[in-house]
């Protein structure tokens, strides 16, 4: 059995975290671990032969144009600094970029994973390279003056007199640049850069591909866009999430299903859904009311075409292929209470685990709004109910009153023989997870294996301690791995 503390300082700027320890008693590649946030305010863009690089407040997005799908970000676990761009320009010769920030300037190149910083003096405002020798570096101008900056780091001030002739210059464009070659795209934009809310995005920063007429603008708060702007065309390429954090997370065949805490720093808020190699993104945020917007979700499931998300605000069920179908059950319209925090979905609905009781939604194609008489009575009325398990015909329920679970034919929930001979299990419960013939229950500060054959208590992993993680909150495992997630971090235990 191995044991690895994933710490959430790998969100923090500070530096690389330690992973060490991972599942054989090593140390966590690079590739196995990327840190995604926000990503739909973009500050900066560059356009390569090949591939798209965008800014956001915390990391360097990458594209390829050529094939439409993103690769993992540059963060700050890679040694990108963040922060404000004040410059930016693709590199002629290897798909690279340059960006300036303040006080220095980064040099990525995706196709060797090469992060190269540089500290000039002042804040870079321009970078331009000699066509003649382009393989020289970079010149950046601050305020300061001019320095040549190579792909190794190296800076050498130089005079403005050293500096290539404006004929053999090659400066990508900016915004302004495009609005000149294209004045009527300005007035075009708006309409280009609606959502599938009708909502137009403004547009934070723009260039133009070198040899073509391909236009590629970020927004502040939808993205990135490649726009046509011969024909008045646009394309959205979403990446990453709309919230700053994650409240819940659903597997799907082919990727998987976020939803956010409603604490981001825009306007945006929704489900995000990335694919299994993280290489295209989807968002839905529901109906022209954005009813995401400033929720926090509790559990999520998706189920087919539809997404059922627990949220403080109630039950939110929605399309995934037509996000204008939303329906919200809360406490006006049959809910025990608004705070909706767990979920287990069936064929024909979802059990919903809510501050003041547990209740069955019945779920159809033909209603277009969310019905009372869709609720079914509240079961286990004014106990919290925490975490769901549907295995089979047998819904396990982790309430504040215990483990308890509801076979097929049961008017109401009783305790299931384990909790009688194990008194933990009779302590408030915080997540539910299984996996073959196992599942695992989560107090606040222990985790206990109950055998889904015979229902009784297996072996306690007896060397490890949960007081690291200050609080369980959730639980998921598979066949070879157990996952258990607390306010310090990530604790993963390798099952023998």
């Amino acid at each position: 059995m191995a044991l690895s503390l994933l710490c959430a300082a790998c969100a923090s700027r500070g530096g690389d975290p330690d992973f060490g320890g991972g599942r054989a008693g090593g140390s966590f590649r690079g590739e196995d671990r990327v840190l995604i946030g926000e990503s739909n305010e973009i500050t900066g863009i560059a356009v390569s032969q090949r591939m798209v690089f965008a800014t956001t407040r915390d990391a360097l997005l990458i594209l390829d144009k050529q094939f439409g799908s993103w690769s993992p970000p540059v963060t700050a676990v890679d040694g990108y600094p963040g922060g404000p761009v004040t410059a930016m320009a693709a590199d002629p010769v290897d798909d690279g970029v340059w960006i300036g920030t303040l006080g220095g300037v980064v040099y990525y190149r995706p196709v060797l994973n090469i992060l190269t910083t540089a500290v000039v003096a002042g804040t870079p405002g321009v970078i331009i390279f000699d066509a003649r020798d382009p393989l020289a570096g970079a010149y950046i101008g601050s305020g300061a003056g001019w320095s040549l900056v190579t792909r190794t780091g190296s800076v050498t001030p130089v005079e403005r007199s050293f500096l290539p002739p404006p004929s053999a210059r090659i400066q990508s464009s900016n915004l302004n640049d495009v609005f000149r070659e294209y004045p009527a795209l300005q007035n075009f934009l708006p309409m280009l850069l609606r959502d599938e809310q009708l909502q137009s995005w403004p547009v934070s920063t723009g260039t133009k591909a070198l040899g073509s007429s391909e236009v590629w603008v970020g927004t502040r708060g939808n993205g990135v866009y490649r726009v046509d702007p011969l024909f008045n065309q646009a394309e959205h390429f979403p990446f990453g999430l709309l919230d700053e954090g994650i409240g819940a997370l659903a597997e799907a065949a082919d990727g998987i299903w976020m939803a956010g805490l409603g604490t981001g720093s825009s306007t945006r808020s929704g489900l995000a859904f990335a694919s299994s190699d993280l290489r295209r993104w989807r968002w839905v945020e529901g109906s022209l009311s954005r009813p995401f917007r400033g929720v926090r979700a509790h559990d999520l499931s998706v189920r087919g075409r539809a997404a059922w998300v627990a949220t403080d605000r109630g039950v939110l069920r929605v399309e995934t292929q037509n996000e204008n179908s939303v329906r919200v059950w809360s406490l006006g319209n049959g809910l025990p209470d608004d705070r909706a925090l767990s979920l287990a979905t069936s064929s024909d609905g979802a059990w919903v685990g809510t501050a003041r009781g547990l209740v069955f939604i019945t779920d159809s194609v033909n209603r277009r709004s969310a019905s009372r008489s869709a609720i079914s009575a509240t079961i286990a009325t004014g106990t919290s109910v925490r975490a769901l398990l549907l295995t089979g015909d047998t819904l396990w329920i982790g309430s504040d009153a215990g483990l308890l679970m509801m076979a097929s034919g049961d008017s109401a929930p009783r305790r299931p023989a384990a909790a009688a001979a194990e008194p933990r299990l009779r302590r408030p419960i915080a997540a539910i997870a299984r996996s073959d013939s196992e599942i695992v229950v989560a107090t606040a500060d222990d985790l206990l294996r109950i055998s889904t054959t015979g229902g009784q208590l297996l072996p306690r992993y007896e060397a490890v301690s949960f007081s690291q993680l200050r609080g369980i909150t959730a639980v998921a495992m598979d066949s070879s791995t157990i996952w258990i997630a607390g306010r310090g971090g990530v604790l993963v235990i390798t099952r023998s």
